[in-house]
């Protein structure tokens, strides 16, 4: 049987939200190994990422929730 759409999208979601959160984490290990100002830069973009993964995470709660 064929997935639906709300499925497809949830999907498509859920391995967007794992690439921001694995991107995040990334600039969070980069960021050990650096001074200021480029530290500071790479929690930016760290804090940046998250908040995507969490727009993510709120888009298939949304998805979910339609019935």
């Amino acid at each position: 049987m064929e997935p639906s759409t709300k499925e497809m999208l949830i999907e498509f979601f859920e391995e967007n939200k794992k690439w921001w959160e694995d991107a995040a984490d990334f600039c969070e290990r980069h960021a050990k190994t650096l001074q200021p100002p480029e530290k500071e830069r790479e929690l930016l973009l760290s804090a940046v990422y998250r908040e995507r993964a969490e727009k993510q995470a709120q888009e298939i709660e949304r998805l979910r929730a339609k019935d």
